[in-house]
């Protein structure tokens, strides 16, 4: 209840009635991560301000005060602010944190900053409000209260001046845009509503310290509770006639943006004539291929990282065609003997990952176009997700580059998605239309998962296998099946670049525009019911013999189902 009360006062005397500091703007698609959320209070609040599309997480080291209902666009985890999980690099476009500068040693505090830079995405921002001391110049009672306060601080090992050190440390941490205002808001009844609220805030918080107060038997400065009580009252009296020295206390906002690399901050698109991908390659992109892989790899893969009926042995050589961020490589690395060759290859190099097992290398090349010396070499080719990335002609060039580099009786594996039913409602058939038009604008095969089975027959491969599977979009589905929307919004949001390079198609006419069709289009999904994306599986088997195949090549396609 104090917290909730805290977060009101807060938000209305020292933010102007604003959850988010500005300059920092929100959209669709983006994340935002409240660090020591105690109520969440400060998260539920954001909630009701933005897009439902707009990702939150919460997390605090005790869950007990989390509130028990919750919007679908919210997740509350345990974690520490000084260490937040590893996969979480580089991901959101705001932190908020909030007074824990009765929680934090120095240490903590300088943990705490760095895992909020590194969790931040390039360009993102962090907001920090803390209060401080009393003046001690208020009267008798606030100076007794403020020496308890400063030898139980010291005692902790907390910081009491946080407010004050708060740019410096940020900076120091690597920060830009560093800003800070300071603003004393009004103690006692002599104030008003505002001055009553702040003036019980206060004393409630420091009633519930008695209990680490007396176990340091009062620092020598009060000796029983009873006397304790004796002196909130006092502060309380002191402050409510406190007009003549405008009774206060400073409270400090504070925000800061994490560098915006470059080569990564700004969301560019290959100018390239040969290269039709329609997604940036950045550390969103990258983070959003991480989320992807684990996702499909659990819903469309029954948690396996190959689906093709083949056990890898030592010796063997494995290709990761397409690899984006390496997250299907790094991961089977982890399932196979370490003397199995692992070789990873994209026509970008940005987001490859820097820190790699030694039996992985990684290769700048198309895959449409592969060293001539890799015939006949590898046992499995694994390719991915290329159907917003490559034209028919290319399609059917790494078809027959894929066949050439596998090993006769090697396997290669696919995973293609598909759209989204324009039936499902007037946002998805608007984003439908987009997507056709930017697809035939680029001469993208949409339908490939479809295609595939055929494509790969022509090629030579035989015992072709597919199978398709209807994976839920939206909240209606649960909490869980959330992620694949989270990824679609994404997708869709990134693909901004080319669609207004062609001005929209004449379908969206500005930004603002296109950021309300995709919270439109959340809330359809979310509000469902039964949504789905097919994704489709397709393994098939470079013949042992060319004398084997004679054209008579098995074609297996499995029923569509949906989980």
């Amino acid at each position: 209840r104090r917290l909730e009360l805290q977060h009101s006062l807060l938000r209305r005397a020292l933010c102007d009635g604003k959850s988010v500091l500005p300059p920092i703007v929100l959209r669709p698609g983006d994340k935002v991560l409240d660090s020591g959320t105690g109520t969440g209070a400060w998260v539920m609040s954001l909630a009701k301000e933005i897009p439902p599309s707009v990702s939150l997480t919460a997390i605090d080291i005790q869950s007990k005060i989390f509130p028990e209902s919750f919007p679908r666009n919210i997740t509350f985890s345990i974690y520490s602010v000084t260490e937040l999980p590893g996969e979480w690099t580089d991901t959101y476009s705001l932190i908020n944190q909030r007074v824990l500068y009765a929680a934090l040693t120095e240490s903590q505090w300088r943990a705490a900053l760095s895992e909020i830079y590194r969790v931040l995405a390039p360009g993102g921002w962090v907001q920090i409000i803390e209060g401080s001391t009393i003046s001690t110049r208020m009267g008798p009672y606030s100076e007794k209260i403020g020496n308890i306060l400063g030898k139980l601080y010291a005692h902790k090992g907390l910081l009491i001046d946080i407010a004050k050190r708060l740019p410096d440390m940020l900076g120091r941490e690597g920060f830009i845009n560093v800003h800070s205002e300071t603003r004393a808001l009004p103690l006692g009844a002599w104030a008003g509503t505002d001055g009553l609220e702040h003036r019980d805030n206060l004393t409630s918080v420091y009633s519930a310290m008695r209990g680490p107060i007396f176990e340091a038997d009062g620092f020598g400065l009060v000796s029983s509770e009873q006397e304790y009580d004796d002196l909130l009252g006092g502060l309380a009296k002191e402050w409510d006639n406190g007009q003549s020295i405008s009774a206060s206390k400073d409270w400090t906002a504070v925000y800061a943006q994490k560098v915006r690399d470059p080569n990564v901050g700004q969301r560019a698109w290959s100018s390239s004539p040969d290269v039709h991908y329609l997604l940036p390659s950045d550390a969103q992109e990258k983070q959003r291929l991480e989320s992807q892989h684990s996702f499909l790899r659990r819903t469309l893969c029954d948690g396996k990282s190959v689906v093709a009926p083949i056990t890898l042995g030592p010796g063997d050589k494995v290709l990761d065609s397409g690899t984006g961020s390496g997250a299907w490589i790094l991961s089977i690395a982890k399932e196979v003997p370490s003397s199995v060759s692992l070789t990873a290859i994209d026509i970008q190099s940005k987001i490859f990952p820097k820190l790699l097992p030694p039996n992985i290398v990684f290769h700048h090349h198309s895959v449409t176009d592969l060293p001539g010396e890799w015939t006949d070499s590898y046992l499995l080719v694994n390719q991915r997700v290329l159907y917003a990335a490559l034209t028919e002609s290319q399609w059917n060039s790494a078809l027959v580059e894929t066949h050439r580099v596998l090993a006769p009786g090697g396997w290669v594996q696919f995973i293609e998605g598909s759209s989204i039913s324009p039936h499902t409602g007037p946002y998805s058939a608007k984003i439908g239309k987009i997507l056709a038009k930017l697809y035939t604008h680029k001469g993208l095969v949409i339908d490939v998962a479809e295609r595939l089975p055929g494509m790969l027959a022509r090629e030579g491969f035989v015992n072709v296998h597919s199978e398709t599977r209807a994976l839920p979009v939206g909240a209606w589905a649960g909490a869980d099946r959330t992620e694949l929307r989270d990824n679609l919004i994404t997708v869709y949001s990134a693909m901004r670049g080319p669609i207004f390079d062609a001005n929209g198609f004449g379908l969206v006419s500005s930004e603002r525009e296109y950021d309300d069709l995709l919270d439109g289009l959340t809330k359809e999904w979310d509000d469902g019911p039964n949504i789905y994306e097919d994704w489709t599986v397709v393994y098939a088997q470079k013949v042992r013999n060319p004398i084997e195949n004679h054209g008579q090549g098995r074609l297996t396609m499995w029923p569509k189902s949906a989980i």
